[in-house]
């Protein structure tokens, strides 16, 4: 099984393992010296295929590894997630649901075609502070929606101009500044977008760079000005 899917929280207080120590519950329904929620604590979700119908949240060495059982449709694959550590929450899109959930995996909030009032295909999800920010393939053009974190309402929606639009593959997302980096899998290519706009502002890699196009970029994320792309075989920083 691989992972194709990753998100950390640093916030974690509240939540521990259960009584048989397998899987994630809030503190209060722990039994007493049960194991905390370590800190920092990745979040991770399998390829599709995998068999497995729970996400799992483990400490950064791998020495602590617990279940997270979510409501999903383990059958359909998921196309995105992210962390809020500040909300304790997690943020899981697949095609046709983005579903809000707690550390343990109890959901709160479900966004979908009927809740937003419009067709989505979800594929790909990042979160700023208090939006979520989807990609949505379900028409001829891609677009952006930019939906409140509290109520599920869709704030803004726009499309993605100057971008090769595949309808096929989910993207890696991830939010710096102003704007969203998302992957182009099948092009090979890393796209900046204004969330505002959905204006291209750059591509990479760029013409001055030592290669024409990335190789099957699988994921992106973004601190500040510095941000990396995974690929198959390699990770990329840029500055």
């Amino acid at each position: 099984m691989f992972a194709c899917w990753v998100s950390c929280c640093s916030n974690t207080k509240g939540f521990s393992a259960d009584a048989s120590g397998s899987k994630v519950v809030k503190a209060e329904s722990a039994v007493d010296g049960a194991q905390m929620l370590p800190e920092p604590c990745l979040f991770v979700a399998f390829t599709f295929g995998s068999d497995l119908d729970y996400l799992l949240a483990c400490s950064i060495d791998g020495s602590v590894r617990l279940k997270v059982q979510v409501d999903l449709d383990w059958f359909t694959p998921i196309t995105g997630l992210s962390c809020d550590s500040k909300r304790q929450a997690l943020y899981i899109s697949q095609k046709n649901v983005v579903k809000v959930s707690d550390l343990s995996g109890q959901v709160s909030l479900e966004i979908n075609s009927s809740s937003l009032g419009r067709p989505v295909t979800f594929m790909g999800l990042t979160c700023s502070s208090d939006k979520i920010i989807a990609l949505d393939k379900s028409g001829s053009e891609m677009q952006l929606l930019c939906i409140d974190k509290d109520n599920g309402q869709l704030q803004t929606c726009v499309s993605v101009g100057g971008v090769p639009y595949g309808q096929i593959f989910d993207e890696s997302m991830s939010i710096i500044d102003h704007a969203v980096l998302i992957t182009d899998w099948e092009a090979g290519k890393l796209y900046k977008v204004c969330i505002d706009s959905g204006q291209l502002i750059s591509t990479y890699p760029t013409k001055r760079s030592r290669f024409d196009k990335l190789q099957s970029p699988a994921g992106v994320a973004a601190h500040r000005s510095v941000w990396c792309s995974s690929a198959s075989v390699l990770i990329m920083w840029f500055v």
